[in-house]
């Protein structure tokens, strides 16, 4: 039988009573700073050798994953902000591609740890930032749904 410390399930607990304007905060925070990282490296206020991992060749190859990346973020965001701001009861398949885009946001989590020192110190504290939001509207919404 698993037994869990006292933390975590006062943690748990503590992550039902948050109100969903705060997760809703949260997320916009995220998602605005991460285009607004990716909006600089475009401007090159950050050079674009300090983000994809040290791994671009050129300031080009950059501005197309930069580009990439605002569009994807910006789609990700209005999802995601639309599935915060619904009351209602919430489908299967969207509770589903949340889990889905939470679990991304962890593996990228991983993959800024092992980056530059930029995407370990910065970036990874955004992303730290995200994760935990995305797994708290994960959880507001799995006890929305729940009889």
């Amino acid at each position: 039988m698993l037994v869990l410390p006292d933390f975590v399930i006062l943690s748990l607990m503590t992550i039902k009573d948050v109100s969903t304007n705060t997760i809703k905060q949260l997320i916009v925070i995220f998602y605005v700073s991460a285009l607004f990282v990716q909006v600089l490296v475009i401007m090159k206020v950050i050079p674009y050798d300090w983000v994809n991992g040290g791994m671009s060749k050129s300031y080009e190859v950059q501005l197309v994953q930069s580009l990439m990346s605002l569009v994807i973020i910006s789609v990700l965001f209005i999802f995601v902000l639309g599935l915060a701001s619904q009351n209602g009861k919430v489908k299967q398949w969207k509770l589903r591609a949340l889990y889905a885009i939470t679990f991304f946001w962890l593996l990228g989590l991983f993959l800024q740890i092992a980056g530059t020192e930029f995407e370990r110190y910065v970036l990874s504290l955004n992303l730290l930032l995200g994760v935990i939001s995305h797994e708290m509207l994960v959880w507001r919404t799995r006890l929305s749904m729940s009889p």
